[in-house]
């Protein structure tokens, strides 16, 4: 099992936008550009089935506008699912179930591979360096302890809640590994377990992740709704809660280089699985004050291993391009 984060084509569609607000220096009606279709079109010749949303808010033109390819069809996003577990331990935080000096355990009871944050350690941590991790470092332990602490049921009902009735989620990622290894559903089999599978032994006839049993699911669309709420607040009850979803979601910008004084809040997802492969990124970008870029991409194919490493490049270029040609077409000036 190769872990890196867990855990043919259509013409490119043409969007106009008006020009307003945010530095912007041209008037009129304009083509989003040839750099943004360009993106797109290799985006959308990605082996396999490639999936995108875009949704685009100006408040200073009171104008919208939308992009989509296949959005609503249900497609494996990896560690993109993180997000939810933050969501639901903010929501408990505000709820005076838990807080962020609270204490969880560290051990081998939900310790996981792909833990570049607590792989080795045994004790305890605050919940805020929980989330962090799972976040910043798509640590796999920090997710199994943090949905340990809120409950997998109690994920899902606020996932139901939120109206995301195509997303699935798994009790943990040590169970979806388990269940993909080939035992039985619902059975953990260990750290112990784990580390042999590592090492090639299976306890059973090995699954693929894409499955209706024990998956980890959405799409798009979905992705694209939920950030685009949780981001101004529609799932908590103060102004700071969603300050510090931002904080945790800002460690997610892959494009932090390429964009400057750019914000861009989200998760990505990435994982191979008998050449199976996942690539996902979600979130939203604020090129400038008053415009909301909310996107989600997703790529599933069947392929060698040899090949992820590309396809991973190609799929980073073409969504960093795109969000690129968006931010130049509203200009410059810093989001606030």
């Amino acid at each position: 099992m190769k872990r890196r984060d867990f855990f043919y084509s259509i013409a490119g569609a043409a969007a106009t936008l008006s020009a307003g607000g945010c530095g912007s220096s041209q008037a009129g009606e304009l083509l989003l550009g040839r750099e943004f279709m360009d993106a797109v079109a290799r985006f959308l010749n990605l082996p396999g089935t490639p999936v995108y949303s875009i949704d685009i808010v100006s408040t200073p033109s009171q104008q919208a506008w939308a992009m989509e390819h296949l959005a609503d069809r249900e497609t494996v996003i990896g560690s993109a699912f993180k997000t939810f577990i933050v969501a639901k331990c903010l929501q408990d935080v505000e709820a005076g179930r838990l807080t962020y000096m609270q204490l969880v355990d560290i051990n081998d009871e939900i310790r996981v591979n792909g833990s570049p944050v607590f792989i080795n350690l045994a004790g305890s941590v605050q919940l805020r360096s929980v989330l962090d991790a799972m976040i910043a470092y798509s640590d796999n332990t920090a997710t199994d302890a943090a949905m340990k602490m809120v409950g997998a049921e109690h994920v899902r009902a606020f996932l139901t809640s939120a109206g995301l009735l195509s997303t699935r989620i798994p009790d943990s990622i040590r169970i979806f590994e388990s269940y993909a290894a080939g035992a039985p559903p619902g059975v953990d089999i260990g750290w112990e377990g784990i580390k042999s599978l590592l090492q090639g032994v299976l306890p059973g006839t090995p699954r693929p992740v894409d499955n209706d049993q024990v998956s980890i699911v959405s799409t798009m669309k979905e992705l694209v709704s939920y950030y685009k709420r949780v981001l101004r607040g529609e799932f908590f009850s103060n102004a700071s809660t969603v300050s510090e979803f931002k904080r945790v979601h800002a460690d997610g910008n892959i494009f932090f280089a390429d964009l400057p004084e750019t914000s861009i809040y989200g998760k990505r997802g990435n994982a191979s699985w008998m050449e199976f492969h996942v690539l996902c990124y979600a979130g939203q970008m604020i090129p400038c004050d008053g415009v909301t870029v909310t996107f989600a991409f997703a790529v599933n194919w069947n392929g060698p291993d040899a090949g992820m490493a590309e396809i991973s490049g190609d799929f980073n270029g073409a969504i960093k391009d795109a969000l690129l040609a968006i931010k130049r077409h509203f200009g410059t000036a810093p989001a606030k």
